[in-house]
């Protein structure tokens, strides 16, 4: 990291501040968002497991939601070391914690179920392998592609979505998606160890993961137990599209069945 490239003015989006939801149980579930992501696409599913009884907690990983500049800034090793602090965290407190991950954090929750002995996951559209092939070549890419502007349809009323829309998803951050792509390496080798009670959700249209990514998780963790879910509608952003409340209430059944 070099600090100098972070600007004085960085600030989190009120879009991108950690959620945190008191429940009225002793079980919570950490949430983790995706690459590029924020907590905010988390909320509605965060919501739900509240409104069941969850304490829930929806941690910022480091360099998302602020801008552009400070995500150049952080890699693997912060994300991941994001995701283990937010679950110790919540285990130093709660008798039981689940983890749900979106996309990348699907990816992160496997990496933690492969260390950590949590009794049940819950995955939706788990990055352990994307559609665009061009992650592969990142390891060269990187040096001739820090950061490249594509361009983002996407546009909205509200200023601070369409601030990060110009900040990440205008961008291919090529340092960025060869971390991702280690990150995949680093989870495919740990899925052996994975032994938590497995929902995997996936979507036929989904333009970043593929179904096959199901099947890669199935075949090499070591669970007893495993659900998938095919959605025929819902795009990459599984937790919070057209069957967020089909997800969510599959989520919650996972983690409220005995």
């Amino acid at each position: 990291m070099k600090l100098r490239n972070i600007t004085a003015e960085t600030r989190v989006t009120s879009l991108g501040m950690p959620l945190f939801y008191k429940g009225s149980s002793k079980n919570a579930v950490l949430l983790i968002h995706g690459f590029t992501g924020i907590a905010d696409e988390m909320k509605y599913l965060a919501t739900r497991l509240n409104e069941a009884g969850f304490s829930v907690s929806v941690p910022r990983l480091p360099g998302h939601g602020t801008n552009g500049q400070d995500f150049m800034q952080t890699n693997r090793h912060d994300w991941l070391r994001r995701a283990v602090d937010a679950y110790i965290e919540l285990k130093s407190q709660y008798e039981t914690v689940y983890v749900a991950g979106l996309s990348m954090g699907g990816v992160l929750t496997l990496l933690l179920a492969s260390h950590f002995p949590i009794e049940r996951i819950a995955l939706g559209a788990p990055a352990i392998v994307l559609k665009n092939r061009l992650i592969y070549f990142s390891p060269i890419l990187r040096f001739f592609l820090p950061r490249k502007y594509v361009g983002h349809e996407e546009e909205s009323d509200n200023p601070e979505r369409q601030f990060i829309s110009e900040q990440y998803w205008s961008y291919r951050y090529g340092h960025q998606i060869y971390n991702l792509f280690l990150l995949q390496k680093a989870a495919l080798r740990e899925l052996p160890k994975v032994t938590s009670s497995t929902l995997t959700i996936v979507s036929h249209t989904d333009d970043a993961v593929p179904v096959k990514a199901a099947d890669i998780i199935e075949s090499k963790i070591s669970s007893p137990r495993t659900k998938r879910v095919e959605l025929e509608e819902s795009s990459h952003i599984v937790v919070n599209d057209t069957d967020k409340e089909r997800v969510a209430d599959e989520i919650i059944k996972w983690f409220s069945s005995d």
